[in-house]
C-alpha cells in the first residue's frame, strides 16, 4: 500500500512475479509512486487496475501507461467526465493496451496459486446513490493458499448491500478499508462478514475529510481488526 498521500495506490507482487497495480494516487503524487515503483525495479505491469474513475484513484494512470510498459487495464467501465479518466483512455488507445472490464464473477490468475476473484461492480450499475463512481467501484479479493485481502476502492453503503447478498466471498484476513475510512462506507454487517485481522486506510496527514472517520476506526477495532494507516505510518507491506 504505497504512500501517495489522499488517495489509493497498491502493489501486488504474485508468488510467480506478476505485477498488479491497483490505482495510481493524485496526480500531485506522480513523483512518490513513480519513485516507489522503481525502487522495486519494477519495469512491467502485468495488469493495472483502476477500481474507479475519481482523480485522486487513477490521477496518473495515464503516466503509468507512458512510462511503464502495462499489459492490460481492468477498468469499471464507469465512465465519468475528468481529465484524468479522459486521459487514461487515450494513453490506452495510442500504448494499445488491452482494456477489459472488471465485472463480478471474473476471476483471473496471476501466477504461483495466486488469483483475484471479482465481486463487484456488476450489471445493472448502481444509480442514484451519495456517489455512483464510488458505488460502483471494482471491489476484488486476493486469494494465495489460505490467506486473502479484500480491495474495495471506494465502495459505499449501496455496494456493501449488494456485496452481504454473497456474503461468504468476503471473508479476508485483510481489508483495504473503503473510501480512506470515510463514514459512508464499513457498516456494521460488512465488517462481521469480512472480519479482517488488519485494515489498511489510504489517507493524507492533512485532509480536509476527517479520514479516516472515527466512527469507522472504532468500527474496526470492535471486529478486533488492527487500523494500519499510510497517514501515520507511511507505505505498507503486507
Amino acid at each position: 500500500f504505497i504512500d501517495i498521500g489522499q488517495g489509493d495506490s497498491a502493489l501486488i507482487q504474485s508468488p510467480s512475479g506478476k505485477v498488479i497495480l491497483i490505482d495510481s494516487g493524485p496526480s500531485k503524487s506522480w513523483q512518490a509512486l513513480k519513485t516507489y515503483l522503481i525502487e522495486l525495479k519494477v519495469q512491467t505491469i502485468d495488469l493495472m487496475i483502476n477500481t474507479h474513475p475519481h482523480s485522486d484513484h487513477i490521477g496518473n494512470a495515464s503516466k503509468v501507461i507512458d512510462q511503464f510498459t502495462v499489459k492490460a487495464v481492468l477498468d469499471s467501465g464507469f465512465t465519468h467526465p475528468i481529465r484524468a479518466y479522459r486521459n487514461l483512455l487515450e494513453s490506452v488507445k495510442d500504448k494499445k493496451v488491452p482494456l477489459r472490464l472488471g465485472r463480478k464473477g471474473r476471476n483471473i490468475d496471476i501466477g504461483g496459486g495466486a488469483s483475484i476473484q471479482i465481486l463487484a461492480p456488476e450489471d445493472p450499475f448502481i444509480r442514484n446513490s451519495r456517489s455512483d463512481p464510488n458505488s460502483n467501484s471494482i471491489v476484488f479479493r486476493v486469494i494465495y493458499k489460505n490467506q486473502s485481502a479484500l480491495f474495495t476502492g471506494d465502495a459505499e453503503e449501496e455496494t456493501e448491500m449488494r456485496l452481504l447478498a454473497q456474503a461468504q466471498h468476503l471473508r479476508a484476513d485483510l481489508l483495504k478499508v473503503a473510501h480512506h475510512g470515510s463514514k459512508h462506507a464499513s457498516g456494521r454487517k460488512f465488517l462481521d462478514a469480512v472480519k479482517p485481522k488488519h485494515a489498511v486506510v489510504s489517507c493524507s496527514n492533512t485532509n480536509r475529510y476527517g479520514h479516516p472517520a472515527p466512527e469507522t476506526v472504532a468500527a474496526l477495532k470492535r471486529v478486533t481488526a488492527k487500523p494500519w494507516v499510510t497517514a501515520e505510518v507511511g507505505s505498507i507491506i503486507a
